[in-house]
């Protein structure tokens, strides 16, 4: 390489620099103005190119390529081999030949004389390098490489004149390529720009990002060797390159602007070095003309289905429905919220709510992998390309984009809270957001909805309600009875389309096989909702609970007289039916006594004989480990039962109802606290029952309307659950007399009991001796003794 510099001291180097660079390098038919305008080409426009074949598209790449070869000339003082060898493959084999060609007549012709005289006077030093002449040859015969040619570049003239040369190959390459009809890929640039509303900084952001994408010299020379991704650091640059003010290239690639909220390169399109990244695959592929359709099919639809329920048939507050009719159909720019439980219908209410109003309903997608990104960058799209006017823009299963707290760790990304808070408060669209929680959504972004509607779980009359609907939208109500209707609401909890689902495929059985049975029929329905339930919720759907057939309230030893109980309970429920300000809103039942007597039963059977549903919740469901939560699921419970129009029944309440001047730490108080506050404010029937009556709260007992003790079978209770739950196991069964009799002085025996002993033979293949009965009943006493002994440390 010190050979070339001092060569540039020769008379050769003088020589080329007295002679003009037009006459050295232009051709005999380019005049001079026609080279002077061309010594400042812009970035080339996108208008104007093939588009017939994918050939056409090849050619406006090229274009493309060129024009941002020559803006390099301009802004980069640079004879690097990696500028070399991404302009010799633009070249291209037809251009290539009239390079060399040029250079060995302009240059090579001039110094090939003195080089070999050189090389002459000092053969014997053997470091003296190759003459020009032979790496000249060198290079031609890498043609395909272009390897070597900043090797060419004796001095600075010498690498101006090369640079010069490939400059008029690309201008007269660039007069080949011009036409006058657009190309496929210019037309989807187009596109693209008018679907997400870009400004020619994003535009040429996103022409420079794919030719990134799809040519690896390009990629290499302007993106690694020039460092241009490295945005922080090469801004200005990137700006002369791209024909851009500085500002307007700083703001296009804002974590706020379209490019890197709205999903246009992989990950947040800046790395933590603040360098760009590479186009998405998505709109790579729109560009290239590989994705199928237009790129708005892969980003949202618009719902034409015609099968939806009318908005009267939607079990939602009618003033609330009212509003919302109202907020739809105003001025442009309203976020409404719409949560609560899966499957409660807020997906369809939307369809028919747009069926309705008469406006065009457009989903956002939700495919498969697609994340928050991908999905801010449908919603973009859906708001510039439909009109607001006559469109709601429907954000289902939003749960992900709105629950900002905690984002990265439930879902691996972080959301941007302030994204989501510009659009809401600067959309013009109608959109409604639908997600099942928000308990992870930050207030600053809950307030700025203009409206919310909660859907809360179907009540049992609700689920009926559904049910027919959907058995007379399919024709098949005639073969479904009251009872079978009521059995199916209340045992498969799946929603209305998931009801519409398993009728379809009833009707679909029935065209192929119509002499089934209304017990085929029914039996393949409950199949298909079971496995509906299971994958919904992870379990398989809990048949209603009854009491078993050998539970009898007459046998019950209570110190109430339990018809009584029964009357006041009727009359207080048609009394709360009635009155929409009831005197008493309430009616609080405290079960209590020892363990086995009966309570939770009798709970059970109070459910079936007031026709009123049963929400049951132990211990286990309410308490929790996180201070709070326990208060939390308390009051979740009465809501779940108020909504139901059912009886509530907490089981041992003992551990919530402590006593608070005995309590130890501030979460037993509070807890206590809650269950008083939501019996009081509770709408309906509540029942408690406890073991362990001495320790609840001495002011909570104020609270319960009722109180019923449950104690130890009677002699005569005994007889009645003897013949209810153990006659058919006995061989030689005794008179009643004598059953009584026999039981005389066992005063410890409950319902509980029999029970236990039931199971225990209930398989036998031979009966066994009243005797034999006797003493397993009287061991069960013994068993149960000896087990609270040992509690107590005896």
């Amino acid at each position: 390489m010190n050979f070339y510099r001092s060569f540039s001291r020769s008379w050769i180097a003088k020589d080329i620099e007295n002679e003009s660079s037009q006459e050295l390098y232009m051709s005999k038919s380019n005049s001079l103005k026609k080279r002077k305008q061309s010594r400042r080409p812009k970035v080339l426009n996108l208008a104007g190119l093939p588009h017939k074949t994918r050939g056409q598209d090849d050619k406006f790449l090229l274009a493309l390529r060129l024009a941002y070869a020559l803006r390099a000339m301009e802004i980069f003082n640079d004879s690097s081999q990696e500028r070399f060898q991404y302009f010799y493959a633009l070249l291209g084999p037809g251009y290539r030949q009239p390079f060399f060609k040029t250079i060995r007549d302009r240059i090579y012709r001039r110094i090939s004389a003195a080089s070999a005289a050189l090389m002459d006077a000092d053969a014997s030093d053997e470091a003296w390098p190759v003459s020009y002449k032979t790496l000249l040859n060198e290079s031609i015969d890498l043609l395909e490489t272009g390897a070597n040619l900043s090797r060419l570049c004796i001095n600075k003239k010498a690498a101006k004149i090369i640079n010069i040369i490939f400059k008029d190959l690309f201008i007269q390459k660039l007069e080949t390529l011009k036409t006058s009809e657009s190309a496929p890929i210019e037309n989807h640039f187009t596109e693209l720009k008018n679907i997400f509303k870009l400004n020619p900084a994003e535009l040429k952001i996103i022409e420079i990002g794919y030719l990134w994408n799809i040519d690896s010299t390009f990629n290499d020379y302007f993106m690694d060797y020039l460092k241009l991704k490295e945005i922080q650091a090469n801004v200005v640059n990137l700006a002369r390159l791209l024909d851009q003010k500085q500002d307007a290239i700083v703001n296009a690639l804002d974590l706020n602007g379209i490019l890197v909220s709205g999903n246009f390169f992989h990950s947040d399109g800046r790395n933590s070095d603040g360098s760009l990244e590479s186009l998405q695959y998505k709109t790579v592929s729109f560009l290239s003309g590989s994705l199928k359709g237009c790129i708005t099919d892969s980003l949202f639809t618009e719902y034409t289905g015609t099968d939806v329920l009318p908005i009267s048939k939607f079990h939602a507050d009618k003033d609330k429905v009212a509003l919302l009719k109202k907020l739809l159909t105003s001025s442009p720019g309203m976020n409404i919220l719409l949560y609560g439980t899966p499957g409660t219908g807020k997906t369809e209410f939307t369809k028919s709510m747009g069926r309705h109003l008469k406006k065009r309903v457009y989903f956002i997608t939700q495919g498969d992998g697609e994340g928050v990104a991908e999905r801010r960058q449908a919603i973009m799209a859906c708001m510039n390309t439909v009109k607001p006017e006559d469109s709601i823009i429907v954000v289902d299963e939003a749960d992900r984009l709105l629950n900002s707290i905690f984002s990265f760790f439930t879902g691996g990304e972080k959301i941007e809270k302030a994204w989501i808070n510009r659009l809401l408060e600067e959309s013009k669209a109608k959109i409604i957001w639908i997600s099942n929680a928000v308990d992870y959504t930050e207030e600053s972004v809950l307030r700025r909805f203009n409206y919310s509607m909660k859907f809360k779980r179907f009540t049992k009359k609700e689920r009926q309600e559904i049910w027919r609907t959907q058995l007379v939208k399919n024709n098949l109500l005639k073969r479904f009875s009251d009872d079978d209707i009521e059995q199916l609401s209340q045992t498969y909890p799946v929603s209305a389309g998931a009801v519409s689902n398993a009728l379809r495929d009833v009707q679909a059985t029935l065209k192929s096989n119509p002499s089934c049975g209304k017990d085929e029929i029914i039996k393949g329905l409950g199949l298909i909702l079971e496995s509906h339930a299971t994958l919904l919720f992870g379990e398989k759907p809990k048949a209603a609970r009854v009491n078993a057939k050998n539970y009898s309230i007459a046998g019950l030893n209570t110190d109430a007289d339990l018809n009584d109980i029964h009357h006041t309970l009727k009359e207080f429920l048609i009394h709360l039916e009635k009155q929409e300000e009831p005197l008493i809103k309430n009616m609080n039942l405290l079960l209590y006594g020892p363990a086995g007597t009966g309570k939770t039963e009798y709970a059970k059977f109070l459910s079936r004989d007031l026709k009123k549903d049963l929400v049951t919740k132990r211990a286990s469901d309410l308490i929790s480990p996180y201070i709070g939560m326990t208060e939390k699921y308390i009051k979740s419970a009465f809501e779940e039962a108020g909504h139901e129009e059912a009886i509530l029944f907490i089981d041992e309440a003992d551990s919530f109802l402590i006593n608070r001047e005995s309590a130890l730490r501030s979460w037993e108080i509070s807890q206590t606290n809650e269950l008083l506050t939501q019996m009081e404010n509770f709408k309906g029937v509540f029942i408690s029952s406890t073991n362990f009556q001495d320790n609840l709260d001495k002011a909570s007992l104020r609270r319960f309307n009722l109180k019923i003790g449950f104690d130890y079978l009677k002699p005569e209770g005994c007889l009645t659950f003897f013949k209810k739950v153990l006659s058919d196991l006995i061989q030689d069964q005794p008179d009643d007399a004598n059953i009584q009799a026999a039981f005389q002085g066992i005063d410890r025996l409950t319902p509980g009991d029999f029970k236990v002993v039931w199971q225990k033979n209930a398989f036998k293949s031979d009966k066994i001796s009243f005797a034999a009965i006797k003493a397993q009943l009287i061991n069960e006493i013994k068993t149960r003794d000896n087990a609270w002994a040992k509690k107590l440390g005896f």
